[in-house]
């Protein structure tokens, strides 16, 4: 919610050429997760190129009367080809557990969607950062063990986001994120062969610190907030990525 839908249009009409050129770059791949509202819009605005779309979160029902939520069905048909779920955000302010993101999980594969499962410690539990994460993504693993023969080429993406350092400016040391995403790694290979998995990092990933990021290897990606809504300062960070390819 950093733009408007208004805005939203705006910054994708702005900077539409920029966008879809970086997207086409060989060493990036782009996913835009727009405000609801606008994911037709923005939608229409990029038909044709390279750039795709993910939602920001998705209900853990694909019918009924939810009033409310929205139907990860209807996220398959307006074009998405993901949807993030799980966040430290629904998870802090909407009461969100992690069998509700489990259940999405679940539901979002059955659509042919990517899951981005967040997850992350917060400050609290940093000494049991492995415990808390093991609370947060087992529920997950187990829903979706029996997936690995129904869904061939649609990447599971695991999002590692310490909460403790979105939006603040706090980042964790090298060999802290060397060490959880070789957990993540093992506890995701144990389910065997058939999963395509992706490995994300978020939080305070800015043009600053991707500097840092980029030199963790295990790292697939990043999931941006507050600084993909400042292009300038986004491009700076896809900038940096490309300099590494």
């Amino acid at each position: 919610m950093y733009l408007s839908a208004d805005q939203t249009v705006a910054f994708a009409t702005e900077h539409f050429d920029a966008l879809v050129k970086y997207a086409g770059h060989k060493s990036l791949a782009i996913t835009i997760a727009p405000t609801l509202p606008v994911m037709r819009d923005l939608a229409l605005i990029f038909k044709d190129t390279q750039l795709s779309w993910a939602a920001q979160d998705c209900s853990n029902h694909l019918a009924g009367a939810f009033t409310g939520q929205v139907s990860p069905l209807s996220l398959k048909e307006i074009g998405c080809s993901a949807c993030i779920i799980g966040h430290s955000e629904r998870r802090r302010f909407c009461g969100e557990t992690s069998e509700d993101v489990a259940t999405k999980a679940q539901l979002l594969l059955d659509c042919t969607l990517s899951p981005i499962i967040c997850i992350g410690e917060d400050h609290e539990h940093m000494e049991q950062a492995l415990a808390t994460l093991h609370e947060q993504l087992n529920p997950v693993l187990q829903a979706i063990k029996n997936y690995q023969h129904k869904i061939k080429n649609i990447p599971v993406y695991i999002a590692y986001e310490p909460a403790w350092s979105i939006g603040t400016g706090k980042i964790a040391e090298g060999s802290y994120l060397e060490s959880i995403f070789a957990w993540l790694k093992k506890e995701t290979q144990a389910l065997g062969a058939g999963f395509t998995w992706r490995f994300l990092y978020g939080g305070s990933v800015n043009a600053q610190t991707i500097s840092v990021f980029k030199k963790i290897g295990a790292i697939e990606g990043f999931l941006i907030g507050k600084a993909s809504s400042n292009f300038e300062e986004f491009e700076k960070i896809l900038k940096s990525i490309m300099l590494e390819s």
